[in-house]
């Protein structure tokens, strides 16, 4: 299921591969697991963590173009499920980029 980011015209689909054993399920979530999932996916939504670009082939390229303002009301228009898929997206794809580096670097 794509998530799509109306207000920047663009999609993204699911299509990096993730380890199962890498995947963040939320099930049941709290508000102060809800907040700390935000706060975690607006700091990614600034600039790519592993070297503060914006590659054209994130799935946050387009939101990271909007204004600030407009990028908070597009994250707290995501479900759950997406900011959790946004989450291990990330994390995944910081660690494939430290392995690449430096093998057995990141603990993600």
């Amino acid at each position: 299921m794509p998530l799509t980011v109306s207000s920047a015209g663009a999609n993204f689909n699911r299509t990096k591969p993730v380890m199962q054993s890498e995947i963040m399920l939320m099930t049941s979530t709290t508000r102060q697991d809800r907040a700390e999932l935000m706060d975690s996916i607006l700091q990614v939504a600034m600039a790519c963590p592993a070297d503060q670009s914006n590659p054209a082939d994130c799935p946050l390229f387009a939101v990271r173009k909007m204004s600030l303002p407009r990028r908070i009301n597009w994250l707290h228009s995501l479900t759950d499920d997406d900011l959790a898929y946004l989450a291990s997206y990330h994390c995944v794809c910081m660690k494939t980029r430290l392995e690449a580096f430096q093998p057995g670097l990141c603990a993600c």
